[in-house]
């Protein structure tokens, strides 16, 4: 059996059932593909007997802007969110690409290596539009947005089936919302890589958007974009006394990094670890998703994790990556705080301490009509993690959470900065910014293993 982590989730089992316990007593107020997907997933729960287990995940990252039980249904979560400034003051006229947050996304748009479409079907007096499609053979993802349609509606509330070559294709994503373009991003990456041909016909069927219930269609020719990938076969892994580690296959393509490797220890140890990928460069590279399945042979004191893990890109192919396994410490400690004076700069950050495992620096903040948003910096241990983790005080001292739909977007991995939004607050109101002290993660040193890249 597999186990996944997702954000939030200490035991995807117990998440699962609650949240199928909600959505059946309340079936007329869910779309039905989630109500379809939840039971198959209920209904796969692993049975405890088997001797293959299966194992749930704690959060090693706080990821993901899709609504709840799309993200655990889907398995996959996502780091970066919804479309930036400029979404919210012009319509889209061209890439989607080049206007989420997205990391991989914006470096595509930027190299220009999407394939951009201008298509759409209107009906019911509501446009779809696709305006970006892209395969690379590790996922498919394109963007679509639509005119017409009520503000603020949610992609759960969208029902869209896939289709490639004529025929329906179920495929585990994750998607993006851009509530105010009612624009999605919906990055779909196939179970099985090299499942999808080198060229075949993607046709995204619309059939609920909303309240409206209609027929949009649209077919684009996609082919393979085979530039800036490389898949390696290493088999290079390092031991000690509890774990060994061996790194099978290592896979590079624009908008993904994937490993995958084993683990092997012992039969009745429950640790599961986590893993930094870091390249020569020291960048770390967005952690996506880590699934596993646990094999355990009969008689035997050993038990194997077979581990597949998911990186967003940087950008470049490095000379080599070094793979870092830790344990996390998801435990909050006591609050920081750090007063607003006067605007903060990137030359005179506010600093905010966040314990043993590194600080965060408040860059600059911009005042806008829906939203606040902040721009900050987050240096030490395990960046990705600790970026989630900040909030605003008011002049009353009240708490003012980030908006629901983002948990931050990257804005230049290598100096680790990045921005989140919170609700519309004027800057008179700002006292102060709030963030917790995190324990350092606990890394296994002789685990760590460098894995040579040959580019030639």
């Amino acid at each position: 059996m597999k186990g996944r982590w997702n954000m939030n989730l200490t035991n995807l089992e117990l998440e699962l059932k609650r949240i199928g316990r909600a959505a059946m007593s309340e079936q007329e107020e869910m779309p039905d593909d989630v109500l379809e997907r939840l039971e198959k997933t209920l209904t796969g729960l692993p049975d405890r007997s088997r001797r293959v287990e299966w194992r749930g995940r704690r959060a090693a990252i706080a990821t993901g802007i899709v609504a709840a039980v799309i993200t655990i249904l889907c398995g996959f979560s996502m780091l970066s969110a919804p479309a930036a400034a400029a979404l919210r003051q012009v319509p889209i006229i061209g890439s989607v690409f080049g206007q989420v947050g997205d990391y991989g996304l914006r470096l595509i748009y930027e190299g220009k290596t999407s394939t951009k479409v201008q298509l759409s079907d209107s009906h019911k007096g509501i446009t779809f539009h696709v305006r970006d499609v892209l395969y690379d053979g590790t996922s498919l993802a394109f963007g679509y947005y639509f005119d017409g349609a009520d503000e603020g509606i949610s992609s759960s509330n969208i029902r869209m089936d896939v289709y490639v070559n004529g025929k329906k294709t179920d495929f585990r994503g994750f998607g993006y919302a851009m509530s105010e373009l009612n624009g999605y991003i919906w990055h779909e990456r196939p179970e099985q890589p090299d499942s999808l041909p080198e060229k075949f016909d993607l046709s995204l069927k619309v059939s609920r958007v909303g309240d409206v219930k209609g027929n949009w269609s649209v077919t684009v020719p996609v082919e393979e974009y085979k530039e800036g990938r490389l898949t390696l076969f290493p088999n290079v892994g390092k031991s000690s006394p509890d774990f060994s580690l061996l790194v099978r296959k290592v896979r590079f393509s624009p908008t993904m990094t994937a490993v995958d490797l084993d683990v092997q220890q012992a039969v009745m140890e429950n640790i599961v670890l986590d893993y930094v990928l870091e390249d020569d460069q020291g960048v770390e590279y967005p952690p996506y998703e880590s699934t596993w399945s646990t094999i355990i042979a009969p008689k035997q004191l050993n038990k194997t994790l077979e581990t597949s893990l998911l990186f967003g890109p940087t950008g470049r192919i490095p000379k080599w990556i070094k793979i870092k396994p830790f344990l996390p410490s998801t435990d909050l400690g006591e609050e920081t705080k750090a007063g607003m004076v006067s605007p903060p700069a990137p030359d005179q950050p506010i600093v905010l301490l966040q314990g043993e495992a590194g600080k965060m620096d408040i860059l600059s903040v911009e005042y806008f009509r829906d939203r606040t948003r902040v721009h900050y910096r987050v240096q030490g241990k395990f960046p990705f993690f600790r970026a989630s983790g900040l909030a605003i005080e008011d002049s009353g001292g009240n708490r003012v959470n980030r908006l629901p739909e983002l948990v931050y977007v990257i804005e230049d991995l290598q100096k680790s900065e990045f921005f989140t939004d919170f609700p519309p607050i004027q800057e008179k109101d700002i006292r102060s910014f709030v963030t917790h002290r995190f324990a350092a993660p606990v890394y296994f040193p002789e685990l760590d293993t460098i894995v040579p890249v040959d580019l030639k």
